[in-house]
């Protein structure tokens, strides 16, 4: 594409500049004290070699940033060498030691600028390869792997997937749906339920062809939202960005935009001959992704389209589920046996409390989980939504597998996704599905042109229609994909008799006793038949996990009725059934230290290495480890840092075994220059570093906040309750309770002379009465706090106003160099503010690095 040498042009122009300033100031200033110190030398008189050094630091425009100092406090010196004119007793000691502290600024100002240029060269070298290389910075950077034959393996079966229609029997899907939502009891709940949101759906539908869509309203969240995406190119998202400041063209383009809302019963793809082109990326997670290149127009509007009728699903399926007697709770009611019993024996009545695990399950599953993929909201930021809601499942089902296996319960976990969700969603279940809640035939024809997209794919000339799939990264992708799942969350509900199905789209996680999990299983298959899906037989997978003392069988065998295969979390964890942990996969992380290798080596620039070390081996890395929380403790943490240690060792071994000394090796071979501070590798762009992320500092800064082991949460829990258990006993056996008075006679007549109540039946609804328990399970969910760093730096090179501005990262890293930054430039910044080019490397990360997770 044409666009891709736009912004490294610009970048290349600015960085030139300031590398030219760079140079003159040093060569200005290094002629200025090579004369300063000659001087020095030719003067006999130690009073005169520092005032000689005085005057000319004072005066000489190209030391004056020496003299501004505060710290050095050169008015202090000049007034005793002044005084020593006449006074002998300022030493010839203590003048010389003042030389030594001049001469020393002088030298250590020459290594600043011989930083500061190298600095500039590495980006300059950096903007030189952005312009060379054939790639889109606004796609992201490209793994070099382009040629490798499983990219070629994975796209052929894409086109297989997307250019072959998968025609599914539309009628059993109909009949499945109207058995599932009983669409033919006049009388039932769920059916009344359906009924409002088809009703809801055609309100919708005669709203928006009334209402006028682009205005000064909606133009800033549609722009907001594409511009978050990775749907555009860099000319496009350049283009977007002017316009959208342009006062005078939005309300002329919003006319011209509205016009063809009100005919989209005619429109038509407008690269019908050409084809809209398809490019396919690989992320960090070994995935690769067909992205759409629309034209910029039609991608305003299809964002527009696909954001409503999101927030419209949004809304209907979460009222839906809310309708009285509709959607089955997994909330267990208490008999009423049960509470008078408890009553006779305690004195207290036992009801289900709001403050309960049972409930806050319920409430965390509705807020984070139901229908995650829509917003609530036209212009809801939704960037961050994936990353933190896979987080939470790995502390939600971790923490509820130690709360379980402390209360003695045995549980069966279930994890699968839907194999090429996207590329392979037959096109006749998504209009069977839109018909069923009440999609208007016109707005299914809309749609139906929207999927068929005449598309050519990159290295190809056939320009083909799309027969199967969606595109991804698109609201109305979103819309149509959870339209269809929220069908399987109501089934699973019903079949399961109310049971928790975590889903991120089509990743697919529960959890239970292992009846209710054999049912809900059978629910999936046989939900993922009928629509012409396909489950990942590579992510599916069960483990039973037994509970302390349950006497059950600790075999692991599973069901025949559930999958088999590991749960895996991310790409490394997996879980053991054995100790009810998420451990590390060593072999897959040695999988992608070959491939952290394999892209190092490519890169032909230092920022492009560091840029890949730090997304790759820290974020990436960090991020499918699993975020740091109560409930996987110290044993997690030291395992990630023990990996990180060995993925050091095994990439940089041969030289130092570390990626500090690696990239002074690389520095040094490209730039002749040894000795280079470890803070330079290290510090933050601010301060003139190169920012090379150090994947220790965090997990160390979160070790402290950790419980030693999770399961201590629990057995403080269990220590409670059972001295509650004791309390209530002693209370009972001293004397008739008040409460026997107001129970009805025949359960005090069955209860009388009987005695106490049992642990096993006072703890039996634990789950949805004890307060005690949620504060435990809230506390095993909650991630690990980060700890501040203590300041050892003196406030006189770090200000309070500046370390306030830093991260947690930031001030660990800074007081881990800064005696060796300090001894080698007397400062911590390696340059004054504004000088080095560090707009154009921020710029550049943001447009060249964007690797899915």
């Amino acid at each position: 594409m044409a666009s891709h040498h736009i912004l490294p042009g610009i970048l290349a122009s600015m960085s030139e500049a300031k590398f030219k300033e760079v140079l003159n100031q040093k060569t200005t200033f290094e002629a200025e004290k090579l004369s300063l110190l000659q001087a020095v030398r030719n003067e006999p008189s130690p009073r005169l070699k520092v005032k000689i050094l005085l005057d000319r630091i004072e005066n000489v425009p190209s030391m004056s940033k020496i003299a501004k100092k505060p710290r050095l406090n050169l008015d202090h010196i000049r007034h005793f060498i002044d005084q020593a004119e006449h006074d002998p007793s300022v030493s010839t000691t203590l003048m010389r030691e003042w030389q030594s502290t001049l001469e020393r600024e002088l030298y250590t100002q020459s290594e600043r600028y011989k930083f500061s240029e190298l600095y500039c060269r590495l980006t300059n070298e950096w903007v030189s390869v952005s312009k060379k290389e054939d790639v889109d910075v606004a796609d992201g950077f490209t793994l070099i792997d382009l040629s490798r034959e499983e990219m070629h393996e994975e796209r052929k079966a894409w086109e297989e997937y997307v250019f072959t229609a998968k025609i599914t029997d539309t009628r059993a899907i109909q009949a499945y749906l109207k058995k599932t939502f009983a669409t033919s009891d006049p009388q039932s709940e769920v059916q009344a339920a359906h009924k409002s949101l088809c009703n809801s759906t055609r309100k919708f539908e005669e709203e928006w062809d009334a209402d006028v869509h682009f205005d000064s309203e909606s133009f800033p969240w549609v722009i907001a939202g594409l511009l978050r995406s990775d749907l555009l190119t860099d000319e496009k998202r350049k283009a977007l960005k002017d316009f959208s400041k342009d006062e005078e063209f939005l309300p002329a383009y919003g006319r011209h935009l509205n016009v063809r809302m009100s005919n989209l019963e005619n429109w038509q793809w407008g690269a019908s001959k050409e084809g809209i082109p398809i490019n396919f990326r690989r992320g960090l997670n070994d995935k690769y992704r067909s992205f759409q290149d629309e034209e910029l127009h039609e991608a305003i509007m299809l964002q527009y389209i696909g954001v409503k009728w999101a927030v419209h699903f949004q809304k209907q399926f979460t009222e839906f589920r809310a309708a009285p007697g509709v959607w089955k709770s997994s909330i267990s009611p208490i008999p009423e046996e049960d509470q008078q019993r408890f009553e006779y024996f305690t004195g207290q009545r036992l009801c289900q409390h709001k403050d309960s695990v049972d409930v806050f399950r319920v409430e965390q599953f509705r807020e984070e989980f139901f229908v995650e993929q829509l917003p609530k909201k036209h212009d809801e930021v939704r960037s961050y939504n994936s990353v933190h809601t896979s987080q939470t499942i790995l502390r939600t089902v971790t923490s509820d597998m130690i709360m379980k296996t402390a209360l003695g319960q045995d549980q069966i976990i279930v994890r699968s996704d839907f194999k090429q969700f996207g590329p392979t969603l037959p096109h006749s279940t998504i209009f069977a599905v839109l018909e069923f809640f009440g999609v208007s035939a016109k707005w299914i024809k809309f749609f139906q042109r929207v999927l068929e997209a005449p598309i050519k794919v990159e290295g190809g000339d056939a320009v083909r229609t799309r027969k199967r799939g969606t595109p991804p990264s698109s609201p109305l992708s979103d819309v149509l994909a959870e339209s269809i799942f929220f069908c399987l969350d109501f089934a699973f509900n019903r079949d399961t008799n109310g049971a928790l199905l975590y889903r991120m789209h089509d990743d697919i996680w529960t959890w239970g006793d292992e009846k209710t999990c054999i049912a809900g299983w059978a629910s999936i298959t046989k939900f993922a038949a009928l629509m012409g899906l396909v489950l990942n037989n590579q992510k599916t997978g069960s483990c039973k996990i037994t509970g302390k003392g349950s006497g059950s069988n600790n075999s692991g065998a599973i069901h025949p009725g559930l999958p088999n295969g590991d749960v895996r979390w991310g790409l490394f964890l997996k879980l053991d059934a054995k100790s009810g942990r998420f451990l590390i996969d060593q072999a897959v992380v040695d999988k992608h230290i070959s491939e952290l290798g394999f892209q190092l080596n490519a890169c032909k620039s230092i920022f492009d290495w560091i840029q890949i070390w730090n997304i790759y081996a820290v974020r990436f890395f960090t991020i499918h480890f699993g975020r740091s929380a109560n409930c996987l403790g110290l044993a997690h943490i030291d395992m990630v840092i023990k990996t990180f240690e060995r993925i050091q060792k095994t990439l940089f071994g041969s030289v130092g075994g570390n990626v500090t000394s690696a990239l002074k090796r690389k520095i040094e071979e490209k730039s002749g220059i040894a000795n280079i501070p470890d803070g330079f590798m290290h510090y933050p762009t601010s301060y003139g570093g190169l920012d090379a992320k150090n994947p220790f500092t965090t997990p160390y800064l979160l070790r402290k906040s950790l419980p030693n082991t999770p399961e201590a949460v629990m057995d403080e829990f269990l220590a409670q309750e059972m001295a509650s258990y004791e309390s209530a006993k002693s209370a009972f056996n001293t004397g008739p309770l008040p409460c026997h008075s107001v129970l009805p006679q025949e359960m005090n007549d069955q209860l009388r002379g009987q005695p106490f109540m049992s642990f096993e039946k006072f703890t039996r609804h634990r789950g949805g009465t004890s307060n005690e328990l949620l504060t435990a399970y809230k506390t095993l969910l909650s991630e690990a706090k980060e700890e501040e760093p203590p300041r050892a730096i003196n406030r006189v090179y770090l200000p309070q106003t500046l370390w306030k501005e830093l991260t947690n990262y930031e001030r660990s890293i800074t007081q881990l160099h800064y005696k060796n930054m300090l001894n080698r430039f007397d400062q911590l910044f390696i340059a004054e503010e504004g000088i080095l080019p560090t707009e154009t490397v921020d710029k550049l990360r943001e447009s060249r690095f964007k690797l899915e997770d």
